[in-house]
């Protein structure tokens, strides 16, 4: 479990030598623990999940031709075009994110220097110029907020309303284009596996990837907790890239500070 491995990794990190110890900022080791070990925590319900859920998709697309034949193809089809646009939506809310916060930066930089120089931008007479900067600055930055936005609010119809377009369309491909004949048993009992469809389809990539996750911290834990091989360079060389850029956006606002 995560806790067990928790332990371990800070048992560990107790029989190191003093000099390694201090090269690493105590924020820093706990940080990289306490990801791996919540990662590894995941392990084996994603490997339950990603092993099962195919066969649990298969007996519901199954079940669901049962009742509503060729139109479950639409589902099919519609469920494909949706993740693949709630994926681009994703890419370009972060692209979007990144922008943000870059002009954040350059905002509070910006501010940073009129700050501490306000006698001086008041003796030359620079106010109207910092201020013109600064409204550009912060017009960009919302610009760039009110986009996210937009991305976000499409990543959102895409995964999780489209659940409800998806039964529309199936409905309205069986009735009309298959000819079947609308009956509210056979509908609502579409409906229904139509919800559960949705979940697990999209439920299946998210399993896959906190097994990917997973275990590449398990195997960063395992190479530090090997005898003789167990050293903090390894954890900080392999370390996930979300933490390497944390870090750069502390050393980024402290340097705009």
């Amino acid at each position: 479990s995560g806790g067990a491995m928790s332990g371990a990794m800070f048992g560990r990190l107790l029989q190191l030598g003093t000099a390694q110890v201090s090269e690493y900022q105590t924020g820093e080791l706990v940080n990289y623990f306490d990801t791996d070990c919540q990662n590894i925590a995941q392990l084996w319900s994603s490997a339950i999940a990603l092993t099962l859920q195919p066969f649990e998709i298969l007996a519901i697309v199954g079940l669901l031709w049962l009742i509503v034949k060729e139109a479950t193809l639409v589902a099919l089809f519609v469920f494909v075009v949706s993740y693949v646009w709630s994926q681009v939506s994703g890419r370009g809310a972060d692209k979007y994110t990144t922008k943000k916060s870059q002009c954040s930066d350059e905002r509070v930089k910006l501010l940073s220097e009129v700050l501490y120089g306000i006698k001086v931008v008041k003796a030359n007479g620079w106010t109207d110029r910092f201020k013109a900067s600064l409204s550009k600055i912060a017009h960009k930055e919302s610009w760039n907020m009110l986009l996210k936005k937009c991305w976000l609010s499409q990543v959102l119809v895409m995964s999780i309303e489209i659940v409800d377009i998806m039964a529309f369309l199936v409905c309205i491909a069986a009735v009309l284009i298959f000819g079947q004949a609308p009956e509210a048993a056979n509908l609502f009992t579409m409906w229904i596996f139509m919800g559960v469809l949705h979940a697990k389809l999209f439920a299946f990539p998210e399993a896959f990837r906190k097994l990917s996750m997973a275990w590449h911290s398990l195997k960063r834990c395992a190479r530090f907790l090997a005898p003789g091989c167990g050293t903090l360079s390894n954890i900080r060389a392999e370390a996930p890239s979300v933490e390497a850029s944390g870090n750069n956006n502390n050393n980024t606002n402290t340097n705009a500070v």
